[in-house]
């Protein structure tokens, strides 16, 4: 076992997992990617790990993990004629001479660097960084989009050879909108009057309609309640100890805060910390059920659910 001294700072173990994602063989999550084991003795410190050829690879560059990582796919580490990518998709190890990656069929190896591809440009999430607005595309149709989110759109269907498909009837329209924000069908009434109005705000005129309904918050409640892990029971029989008996009041403060529209960065503020920012405010104070909606009778597992979730 590392000492704990030495154990606090490991450089990147978890490196080729968050680079790779789903598509790092299971054997590969291991220090042992760019480290060599302690041999004949227990380790005491990160001496005792040096590393194999793809560790020293990465540790030669600057700059963050995942670009020393992007920067060294392409290369062979351990000289055997393999790429480092190519032996880690195959699931050997990219710097153990012995280990070479083969494929009997192969297309399917570039099938697996297609995926890893496509996984690459996935949306980073970066939670600890300003979202920043995004570059508009240049497409070719222009008289397809109307809105800025159009335009994405579009380029994803240059991008991939598709056409749109024709805009749907009034009718249609309104069942998927009306479903959408409500969780409801239209009703006969609301199909006729629709099909009757011809003004240029006659979908604008259902949107806000369908957002001004208290459905609408029920609907998308739901939906935040499964995100944010609400459940007023712990599901056992009738075992009521293992539940928050009040839970509830946050459960309508999230149908009525959405239906306020109320902004999400609101909403988490109120989550955190209702009862510092509004102490007198009770509909407000409804909020910090988000910090009760792990209760358990016993604390320990109470506070670790509430950490591993929050």
């Amino acid at each position: 076992m590392i000492s704990a001294s030495a154990g606090a700072t490991p450089a990147n173990k978890n490196a080729l997992e968050k680079f790779f994602g789903p598509h790092l063989p299971a054997e590969l999550n291991s220090c042992a990617a760019c480290h060599v084991k302690a041999d004949g003795h227990g380790a005491t410190s990160l001496e005792d790990f040096p590393h194999n050829p793809f560790g020293k690879s990465l540790a030669a560059l600057d700059g963050k993990i995942s670009e020393r990582l992007d920067a060294v796919l392409e290369k062979d580490a351990d000289n055997d004629g393999v790429s480092n990518l190519h032996e880690i998709l195959t699931g050997r190890f990219p710097g153990k001479t012995n280990q070479q990656g083969t494929f009997a069929e192969p297309t399917l190896l570039d099938r697996k660097k297609k995926e890893f591809a496509e996984f690459q440009k996935r949306y980073p999430w970066k939670p600890f960084e300003s979202v920043k607005r995004p570059e508009i595309p240049t497409v070719s149709k222009t008289d397809w989009a109307r809105n800025e989110i159009d335009v994405f759109i579009a380029a994803e269907h240059e991008a991939r050879g598709l056409n749109p498909r024709p805009e749907a009837a009034k009718e249609i329209w309104l069942r998927r909108v009306t479903v959408d924000l409500t969780g409801l069908v239209p009703t006969p009434e609301e199909i006729r009057a629709f099909q009757a109005d011809e003004s240029e705000t006659a979908y604008e005129t259902v949107v806000d309609r369908l957002l001004a309904s208290p459905r609408y918050g029920e609907r998308w409640g739901r939906h935040w309640m499964d995100v944010w892990r609400y459940s007023d029971w712990a599901g056992y029989r009738a075992d009521l100890r293992e539940s928050a008996r009040h839970i509830w009041h946050w459960r309508d403060w999230i149908v009525e805060t959405l239906n306020e529209g109320v902004g999400y960065d609101e909403m988490i503020r109120q989550m955190f910390a209702a009862d510092e920012l509004y102490p007198g405010d009770e509909e407000k104070l409804r909020a910090t059920g988000y910090l009760a909606r792990n209760f358990h009778r016993t604390r320990d597992k109470w506070m670790d659910d509430v950490v591993t979730h929050t």
